[in-house]
């Protein structure tokens, strides 16, 4: 988003393109299309611009927001994830899902002026937010479940944080003169709260959602409240910071990833050039039973969409590189959907298969390959 709340930029991954919307009245201003995959874009801290993490290239973009030109390309190491910018507008971080480093960019010169070395074990990281008073720098990563603290002004790592599987969004909130961090972590079903310190953040509680895989997460300028999206659940849970408990559920479009929360962004224009895509479609998240594997555990997100069933499956525990077979239940019997491959931690992080589930079966069965029910 601007500064100034006027505009906000919207990035499509499987269309390779950057939006500018007008949020007094909810049109597209301006379309650019990018390099392959892009994924996270803030608009410059002067508004004239939008900058691009292009994540299937290797660079990021520099948008002209008026025009919809690309202006520029500042090229960085493999997967650009997202691009932050300081609060005093200097300087912009791009962190990267294919490469341990985060790029610190001089904002006017529009080069990279340094490379911030992230430790081995956090891995690629694929969100990032740099708090409010400019101190740090916190990354998510997915792949190892761990949250990276960077100083952002020395450019030096503060600390490595195990925080749970599929680790996503930080956000931040300042209550009563004390400093939060708060981090949404997809495979647990919660947000994990830090109180900030001068040295290692301090893990002081977590959130348990309504629903499943917290991802985006952002506070309201008062810091009264949190918003998080629960992608496998098409639900936003709102927060009250004092007791941090969820203290309402918003049903929402399909499969959200992220949230921002624009304040005053839309004076008396509610409700313009406004749609309900996916709003209200049948969605349901349950256990599957796991036969071969002691210890595994499975579970699969199911959405009915454009006619059919997609079906989201995820695993845990599994032998690593082992093969299964997911079956459909019913009182027929059971009936292959698909067949998956454990990771070499043992993980199916995703496997989509597409079925008329909802009308056909009653339950999900998982055993290894070439085992029969």
């Amino acid at each position: 988003f601007a500064r100034d709340g006027s505009a906000v930029s919207v990035v499509s991954v499987s269309s390779n393109a950057v939006q500018v919307l007008d949020p007094a009245t909810n049109k597209v201003q301006t379309t650019a299309y990018v390099g392959r995959s892009p994924h996270e874009a803030f608009v410059s801290p002067d508004g004239k611009t939008v900058w691009a993490a292009i994540r299937g290239e290797g660079y990021v973009s520099v948008i002209d927001r008026e025009t919809g030109e690309v202006q520029d390309r500042i090229t960085t190491a493999s997967g650009p994830s997202k691009v932050v910018f300081s609060p005093d507008g200097a300087h912009a971080f791009v962190n990267h899902l294919f490469a341990n480093t985060v790029a610190v960019i001089d904002v006017a010169s529009r080069k990279v002026m340094d490379e911030i070395a992230v430790p081995e074990q956090a891995g690629g990281s694929a969100d990032e937010a740099v708090t409010p008073d400019g101190k740090e720098l916190w990354l998510g990563h997915p792949g190892t479940g761990h949250t990276t603290v960077i100083d952002a002004r020395t450019f030096k790592v503060k600390a490595v944080l195990e925080t749970g599987p599929r680790t996503n969004h930080p956000n931040f909130v300042t209550r009563d003169g004390t400093d939060y961090a708060y981090v949404t972590v997809g495979g647990l079903n919660q947000t994990k709260i830090f109180r900030r310190t001068d040295g290692e953040p301090e893990e002081i509680g977590k959130i348990e959602h309504s629903g499943v895989a917290p991802h985006g997460i952002w506070p309201s300028p008062d810091n009264s409240r949190l918003y998080v999206v629960l992608q496998k659940s098409d639900a936003v849970d709102i927060i009250d910071t004092a007791t941090n408990e969820v203290i309402k559920t918003l049903s929402v479009g399909q499969d959200p990833q992220a949230l921002i929360y624009v304040a005053n962004a839309a004076p008396g224009a509610e409700g313009a050039n406004l749609g309900e895509q996916g709003l209200g479609n049948r969605v349901e998240n349950i256990a599957i039973e796991v036969r071969g594997a002691e210890g595994a555990s499975a579970s699969a997100n199911i959405r009915h969409v454009a006619g059919v069933d997609e079906i989201d499956i995820t695993a845990r525990g599994l032998p690593a590189g082992q093969s299964f077979t997911v079956f459909g239940q019913n009182e027929g019997g059971s009936h292959p959907i698909r067949s998956i491959k454990a990771g070499d931690n043992g993980v199916v992080g995703e496997a989509l298969a597409y079925a008329d589930y909802f009308d056909t079966y009653t339950g999900l069965l998982l055993l290894p390959e070439g085992q029969k029910p």
